[in-house]
């Protein structure tokens, strides 16, 4: 099966597709970060063609994954926060 624009599009109509729609994402924002570089390309294919995934692999793409989002919270985070007025464009409501 090609992965064509409406092959993909039809199968991520379905309600099982969520772990589809995880993997693409993630691939795609990968794409984008210089650092997701050509040999880790290369190991992503293979996986995904169906190389076994060792225990202690898994369990190590874990920590990391976790180490990873945790990175990423902080920043949404810290880019999330409002910025403060300064004090000639704050509001006096109390008069």
């Amino acid at each position: 099966m090609a992965a064509t624009t409406p092959t993909l599009l039809l199968a991520l109509r379905s309600p099982q597709s969520g772990w589809l729609a995880t993997l693409i994402a993630a691939l795609d924002e990968a794409r984008a970060d210089p650092g997701f570089d050509a040999r880790q390309q290369a190991l992503f294919a293979e996986l995904a063609a169906g190389a076994p995934i060792a225990a202690s692999v898994r369990k190590a793409a874990m920590e990391r994954q976790y180490a990873f989002d945790s990175s990423m919270a902080d920043e949404l985070a810290a880019a999330l926060e409002p910025a403060e007025l300064p004090a000639a464009i704050g509001l006096d409501l109390a008069g």
